[in-house]
């Protein structure tokens, strides 16, 4: 020890100056590292690192690597401070390998865990899944009280990379192990993120009681963030369950409080959903003009999910507006992010809404290009869009003529053999209409008409009483 021993503040400048001097190098080491310390709260973050890099190197010469392991933890959190993220996960990394060499299952947890983090700061989401499954695996085997902290980031990770089904089960676990460590007040993050794993298995019902369970645990410990996260999570929920009005009254909530204006990228997403919830209870000039205002900011920040989703919704307010030029434009260029970023959905719902604007600008083989592009795809049968297309195809080539019949009839066939539940009135509607006119045409009146009569019944059942119509003046037609 260093003659300064009556000290009591270890922090104090005279003590860490007379430490520093000591000829005991353990002594020098620590008090370096509390220099670094005072440093980097001072403000000066640069210069803490070359000080806690001689720490470091002291620690190596007297192979005290407990506390090396700490030093390279340090090191590893001041150049995240800077954003200097592959120098802090080298150190990261190192203070793994140290923690190993002392036999500390804890610190070892811990650093790999950080690993994780700046894998995750860097969006080398991928690297941070298998990084938060590594000391996941080592915190498993140990009495770690801090297990379901790296649940929730593994979870989080294995929904980024589409792993959802992985993600929910994590998370289900992670919410009891932190009620068994008495960590109640971070359920709301584990809660708001198995919400967001359901919205992302099309399961909003779920997702909505879970956001709804983790905004009263937040506003309750007053947790704002949250708090915000949870009420957009439950928005979002409802949005998708088509219940807009009860949606925008949650969104309402959100922009009039304070702490929302804070975080830009929070803000914009939640926004993206107010538009979503403006158009659904037909506030569209509203939701356009928002739109507008949003879209740019999205792109700045390099949204790959919103972005193409906020132009399906500009797309479809514009061809709602007797507009499908800058709707098909709009649309085109919500394809082409949806198919760049694996959107598969969406991709398919900007292809059928393209098919539509085609359709009004009477750009039929455009039309039928698109149409046969979702039909195309056997795995888009579990899109609503794959059924309307067949359905339409089928029309399309009934009315076309002799020569289009088969096809016609193959798009019939199809729907009639699908076990789907996606095939609604709408789709056997169109379908039964388009055998009726194949009837017709090979000389089956009398069952063309009874046909007709089926589809004009299924119209009706679908709201489509203008089709009902129409397919009532072609029978009266066919005398």
């Amino acid at each position: 020890m260093s003659d300064f021993e009556e000290f009591e503040d270890e922090n104090a400048d005279d003590k860490i100056k007379a430490d520093i001097e000591s000829s005991d190098k353990m002594v020098r080491a620590d008090a370096i590292a509390r220099l670094a310390q005072k440093t980097h709260e001072s403000g000066n973050t640069s210069r803490a690192i070359v000080y806690l890099e001689s720490c470091a190197d002291l620690r190596t010469e007297i192979e005290d690597f407990t506390g090396l392991t700490y030093a390279r933890i340090q090191l590893g959190w001041m150049h995240t401070y800077e954003k200097h993220y592959e120098l802090a996960l080298k150190e990261f990394t190192m203070a793994v390998d140290c923690a190993r060499q002392s036999f500390n299952a804890n610190a070892e947890i811990d650093a790999m865990h950080l690993c994780g983090i700046t894998q995750r700061s860097m969006k080398n989401y991928s690297a941070a899944a298998d990084c938060f499954e590594q000391s996941l695996k080592l915190a498993a085997e140990t009495d770690y009280r801090f297990i379901g902290q790296i649940k929730t980031d593994y979870a989080r990770m294995l929904r980024k990379i589409g792993r959802d089904a992985e993600a929910e089960t994590v998370l289900l676990g992670a919410t009891q192990d932190l009620q068994d460590n008495d960590f109640e007040a971070v359920v709301p993050r584990t809660d708001n993120e198995l919400a967001s794993t359901l919205l992302n298995e099309g399961n909003a019902t779920a997702a909505y009681e879970k956001a709804k369970e983790a905004y009263h645990l937040a506003d309750y410990n007053d947790n704002a963030r949250e708090v915000d996260r949870a009420q957009f999570l439950m928005a979002r929920a409802k949005n998708k369950l088509g219940a807009h009005a009860e949606a925008l009254g949650i969104l309402e909530e959100m922009r009039g409080r304070k702490s929302f204006m804070k975080r830009a990228k929070h803000k914009v997403r939640t926004d993206l959903e107010y538009s979503q919830a403006l158009a659904g209870v037909q506030r569209f000039a509203e939701a356009s003009d928002l739109l507008a205002k949003i879209i740019p900011v999205m792109k700045v920040y390099k949204f790959k999910r919103e972005v193409p989703e906020a132009l399906t919704l500009q797309a479809r307010l514009y061809f709602f507006a007797d507009n499908p030029l800058d709707a098909e434009a709009t649309a085109a260029e919500g394809l082409t992010l949806a198919n760049e970023h694996g959107l598969t959905a969406l991709a398919v719902e900007l292809v059928y809404l393209m098919s539509a604007c085609y359709e009004v600008l009477n750009r039929q083989d455009a039309r039928v290009a698109q149409l046969q592009t979702i039909t195309g795809n056997p795995l888009n049968v579990s899109h609503q869009e794959y059924w309307f297309a067949a359905s339409e195809l089928a029309l399309h080539f009934a009315t076309a003529g002799d020569t289009d019949a088969d096809a016609a009839q193959s798009y019939i066939d199809l729907i009639g053999s699908g076990n789907s539940p996606l095939i609604n009135d709408a789709v056997r509607a169109q379908s039964d209409e388009a055998g009726a006119i194949l009837l017709a045409a090979a000389g089956q009146k009398v069952k063309a008409k009874n046909l007709a009569a089926k589809a004009m019944q299924t119209y009706l059942l679908a709201s489509n009483a203008g089709a009902a119509t129409r397919v009532a003046q072609w029978v009266k037609d066919l005398g």
